[in-house]
């Protein structure tokens, strides 16, 4: 990972039908409505010389003198046609609050005020839907990696910025937001859309004074960016000096990093709930003092494999002096390079408490701490679960064992629990390590229970090596929750209106499993709204994975079915380029927004059709391609249900047919 220094009121929809907005990639959905206030972190002991506890700061504690509606007050477009980057660049000013009702916002060149000691700004998205259209040229910027915005710098505090949307979809480049403080950064409630194709990733924040803290809270970032493209989730910057906490962030698919904390930075960052998944080189990766990782689930269960970008898929990887991971889950599943579920590197004393581990890829281990620079550099794993089905299949130590340290004299392992029962597998692999205890620990291994190498004066009490009964990783929420993918070979669970001799589930041609549901040669009007695992509600995003033939034209996706004449709906007219959304009530259909022309869909092409269920009655529906360009957009707003069934319709001549697979809730 290279380091470079960073470039220097409420209210109703009032249009009936919002301009589609045609572009070339990506994607934006609206979550959940934004409010309320929170603390920002406070500062901790756990920093090198840094004992003093800092104020805790709030959104009352910001000062704004001024507040715009950023359409009414300022004239921003809302329909995403025409730049709003000149009236962005006039107004970005000390004690000032803009505020971004629902609406496309489209950003074309860079937004800079960096060095001047600005404070007690924000950019607050106050409905639903506040979208920012990430459309910068590459050459924005005179160095590598474009930005969109870059606010702060020395002498700056109390930056807000909330309850907003990215698109990245329309970059040459995708670009990169970079917020830098003293003192006083809160970033909440951002949905950030789109697989992020630009060299620097999307997200950099930093914190600048010993006595300074940020929060940021609810960050997501889940379609993350192509392999090779070198693309960091979340950057730390290198000059932080104070406290940054991560609370309920989620990050997936980056190929360099998910969250990633400079080496030069000497900052504490704490990384509380949340999930990463997927990233390359690390999920999580802390640099400086007293670190800690907390109640967060990693996943690592597809790999990364472009060749032209190492691969080393580490869950939690810890190179700063003195590192806590606490009641966190990982799991480290897939057929992928990786030196550790969880890797110590740094300096100091470092604790792994209270965490399950599930590790398959074999000769990997759940916990490695590797040489550090001085001693002594103990770690101390207690209640450490590890599970899974790794095996070791190479010759020499790396990879033999669940739990391992080298050089580090006076480590402990104290009530863990390790079940590896597949070939030549040892439980805790002690190198130069004297004067370690193992005391407690359960071991059911297909090894040895205990490897010592070069270690001597080593404690070894009460733990027994029968039958292991550990704790498995449990995740508190899934990015993706299955609502149908037709694996069950079954469609029992549908009623059917007409047309039920047109649907079959089949195995040919299935986009995102085995199975898939065919729609073909007829009118065929189905749903279910009992017998499903679970059903979308207000607040929930929808995911349907769709493919026409022979022609098709309309093919409609249902959610918040009440029944057959009573249900929400999108419409993807393949043969004529059309996507709207409807309410449909008492049997008659009500038109909520549409979107035809100006881009061309195929027959024989699968789409993705993602849609935002806000809780207070948004709707956003995109269509996808395969590559995660985002294709075309509707969006209304309309409270009528809360919740529903799903369904699917279409209507079909004799050579027609239609896909539906992986309904699923985002």
């Amino acid at each position: 990972m290279s380091e470079k220094p960073e470039r220097p009121t409420s209210r109703e929809l009032t249009f009936d039908r919002r301009s589609c907005l045609k572009i070339a990639s990506g994607s934006i959905i609206a979550s959940s409505a934004l409010g309320g206030t929170a603390s920002l972190a406070t500062g901790t002991a756990g920093k090198m010389g840094v004992t003093a506890q800092q104020a805790s700061v709030t959104v009352d504690d910001f000062q704004f003198a001024h507040v715009y509606d950023v359409v009414d007050d300022l004239g921003m477009d809302p329909t995403g046609q025409e730049p709003i980057d000149g009236i962005l660049d006039k107004h970005i000013a000390s004690n000032t609050k803009l505020e971004f009702p629902q609406g496309e916002y489209r950003i074309t060149d860079l937004t800079f005020d960096f060095g001047n000691g600005l404070h007690d700004f924000g950019m607050v998205g106050v409905e639903p839907g506040a979208t920012i259209i990430l459309d910068t040229a590459d050459d924005v910027t005179p160095s590598e990696g474009a930005y969109w915005l870059s606010l702060g710098g020395k002498g700056s505090t109390n930056l807000l910025y909330q309850g907003l949307r990215h698109d990245v979809g329309s970059a040459s480049e995708a670009p990169r937001m970079q917020l830098i403080v003293d003192d006083g950064l809160l970033v909440r409630d951002v949905l950030h859309r789109g697989s992020h194709d630009g060299s620097q990733g999307p997200f950099l924040f930093g914190v600048r004074t010993e006595t300074g803290s940020g929060r940021v809270q609810n960050l997501r970032a889940p379609d993350g960016a192509p392999d090779g493209s070198g693309a960091v989730g979340l950057f730390v910057e290198m000059n932080t000096t104070g406290d940054l906490m991560f609370r309920n962030c989620r990050l997936a698919g980056f190929p360099n990093n998910g969250l990633y904390q400079s080496s030069k930075s000497t900052g504490t960052v704490r990384v509380v709930g949340g999930q990463y998944r997927n990233n390359n080189i690390s999920n999580v990766r802390l640099a400086g003092p007293g670190g800690v990782v907390k109640d967060c689930c990693v996943i690592v269960d597809d790999p990364h494999s472009d060749p032209s970008f190492p691969t080393n898929m580490r869950g939690i990887w810890l190179l700063g002096r003195g590192s806590t991971v606490n009641n966190c889950d990982v799991s480290l599943t897939a057929d992928t390079v990786s030196d550790g579920a969880i890797v110590v590197a740094g300096t100091g004393t470092h604790a792994i408490r209270n965490s399950r581990i599930e590790v398959d890829t074999n000769d990997t281990a759940a916990m490695y701490a590797s040489k550090p620079d001085t001693t002594p550099s103990p770690i101390r794993c207690s209640n450490v679960q590890v599970t899974g089905d790794a095996a070791h299949t190479r010759n020499g130590y790396p990879g033999s064992a669940a739990l391992r340290t080298f050089g580090r004299p006076k480590s402990v392992f104290e009530s863990c629990c390790v079940d590896q029962t597949r070939a030549d597998r040892d439980g805790v692999l002690l190198q130069y390590s004297n004067r370690s205890r193992v005391a407690n620990c359960t071991f059911d291994v297909t090894g040895d229970p205990i490897i010592l190498d070069h270690s001597s004066s080593v404690t070894r009490s009460q733990n027994t090596t029968s039958s292991a009964t550990c704790s498995l990783p449990s995740c508190g929420y899934s990015p993706t929750t299955v609502v149908d993918n037709f694996e069950d070979s079954t469609l029992s669970e549908y009623a059917f209106d007409r047309g039920a001799s047109g649907a079959s589930v089949i195995s040919s041609s299935a986009g995102q499993g085995t199975n898939a549901l065919s729609l073909a040669g007829t009118n065929t009007e189905m749903i279910s709204t009992d017998g499903l695992s679970t059903y979308p509600s207000a607040g929930d995003t929808i995911r349907y994975w769709i493919r026409g033939d022979g022609g098709v034209a309309d093919l409609n996706l249902s959610y918040g079915v009440q029944g057959h004449d009573d249900r929400y709906f999108v419409r993807v007219d393949v043969a004529n380029d059309d996507l709207m959304l409807f309410r449909y009530e008492d049997a008659k259909s009500h038109k909520l927004d549409s979107c035809s022309g100006g881009y061309s869909l195929s027959q024989g092409a699968w789409y993705e059709v993602v849609v935002d269920w806000s809780k207070d009655g948004n709707h956003m529906a995109t269509l996808r391609d395969t590559d995660g360009s985002t294709v075309a957009r509707v969006s209304g707003f309309d409270s009528t249900w809360s919740d529903g069934g799903v369904g699917y319709d279409a209507y079909l001549d004799c050579r027609e047919y239609v896909l539906v697979d992986g309904v699923a809730l985002k």
